[in-house]
């Protein structure tokens, strides 16, 4: 009799206003942010591309390969994730054919294609052999084929949790392998549940938890286009403002809330809402590109330049960044510091319009430098011959070189058949 009065004295110890006093939150992910010290982020990318073809038919081999320069357990799945999603192929035949034969991690490895819960079986095998407690969590994905409001029917997509340090952390290489590497890797819980339902609720890794009916209602990308498209900018907004009530933690939400004040011509209610998104995913080029658009029309230059200079940080190779930085640098005037950061895209991309434009205009209005001008501009005919915008600059760029004749023959010629 005296045990069965302890329990209950127990269960009171532990309780205060119904909520306990041992609280979950330390099995919840720490910030991406914080954890971005664990990882050499550059290093583990080039181990991973170094990764010997004889060894990428074996879990176990592969698997020793890429975790062993690991400091950590957070190098070692960091090095799974970017090996899995950049060297497997998501498998449409085979998710259209109901062919889901080819999900054994050992099959998956063989045919470099699969579904998503090839890919998941293939992080779980490996997280595992790399000593780290890993899942499979099954559930419904908002992607590929989903109509915003139709009802959740059965399991559709499958993902993974890791646990390192006492913290759970969610991975979707299947989503990262076709969409963004980056953004499925440790999202935060907040911004994952937007997308992804588990069967399993306590694996949304939320502290108050949502049902499958308030996730069907949630918004999504696709129906923000949806109702765009069809002017109901009220009912976007009201569900935006549902969806933030629902889940005031994601910066995805914010992020999208932020984006249709702005086309709602309400930059200023937008702004504290892109700098708390940009708080929690200071790599997000969407927020920073929005962001950077109002602080260079607020004329705040160095800011931006400041925001750009940190993303940079977590993805210092990232070309959208460079661009917004480059385009933040000649508006301060830093004409040299701007053409290196368009040239380093432009070794990537060679033929992007828009940074050769911008180039161009750069040396030709605010530079004076006609000969440079001439060059990028020379560039942008060569890619689109037909096009009298490109004639004209060049033209103008000529005459300016004392080239009269030569260039006023291109702007007649643009004005003549344009």
């Amino acid at each position: 009799m005296k045990k069965l009065l302890i329990i209950p004295f127990i269960f009171l110890l532990l309780t205060v206003n119904g909520k306990s006093l041992y609280s979950k939150s330390d099995h919840y992910p720490l910030p991406k942010d914080s954890i971005r010290q664990y990882i050499r982020y550059k290093f583990i990318e080039h181990h991973v591309k170094k990764t010997p073809p004889a060894i990428q038919n074996s879990v176990e081999a592969l698997t020793r390969y890429l975790t062993l320069p690991a400091k950590n357990n957070y190098e070692k799945i960091r090095a799974i994730y970017c090996w899995v999603a950049e060297n497997i192929e998501y498998d449409w035949l085979g998710f259209y054919d109901d062919y889901y034969k080819n999900t054994r991690p050992s099959s998956v490895l063989n045919s470099k294609r699969t579904i998503c819960s090839g890919f998941a079986n293939l992080i779980k095998r490996m997280g595992t052999l790399a000593g780290i407690e890993t899942v499979k969590i099954s559930g419904f994905g908002k992607g590929y084929g989903y109509k915003p409001g139709s009802r959740l029917s059965g399991v559709n997509h499958a993902w993974n949790a890791v646990k390192i340090d006492g913290h759970w952390y969610l991975l979707d290489s299947a989503w990262g392998a076709y969409f963004n590497k980056e953004e499925y890797f440790f999202p935060s819980p907040a911004d994952f549940i937007i997308s992804h339902y588990p069967v399993d609720r306590k694996w949304q890794l939320l502290e108050n938890t949502i049902t499958k009916n308030q996730f069907r209602n949630l918004y999504s990308v696709k129906l923000g286009d949806v109702l765009l498209e069809k002017g109901q900018h009220e009912k976007l907004k009201k569900i935006l403002d549902r969806s933030l009530v629902l889940i005031p933690e994601s910066s995805f939400l914010k992020k999208e809330k932020a984006k249709f004040l702005i086309t709602e011509g309400n930059g200023e209610q937008a702004e504290p809402l892109l700098w708390e998104s940009l708080e929690k995913t200071p790599d997000d080029t969407e927020t920073l590109e929005a962001l950077t658009k109002l602080l260079v029309n607020k004329r705040q230059f160095d800011k931006a330049v400041e925001i750009c200079l940190n993303a940079l940080k977590y993805q210092p190779e990232n070309p959208d960044i460079r661009f917004y930085l480059g385009r933040a640098y000649i508006e301060l005037g830093e004409y040299d510091k701007a053409a290196t950061e368009f040239d380093f895209v432009l070794k990537s991309y060679p033929e992007d319009e828009e940074i050769l434009l911008e180039l161009g205009n750069m040396y030709f209005e605010r530079v004076q430098d006609c000969v440079r001008a001439e060059f990028y501009y020379r560039k942008l005919r060569d890619l689109d011959s037909y096009s009298p915008k490109y004639m004209k600059k060049l033209g103008y760029a000529l005459i300016c070189q004392g080239r009269k004749k030569e260039g006023m023959k291109l702007i007649e010629e643009a004005n003549a058949n344009y």
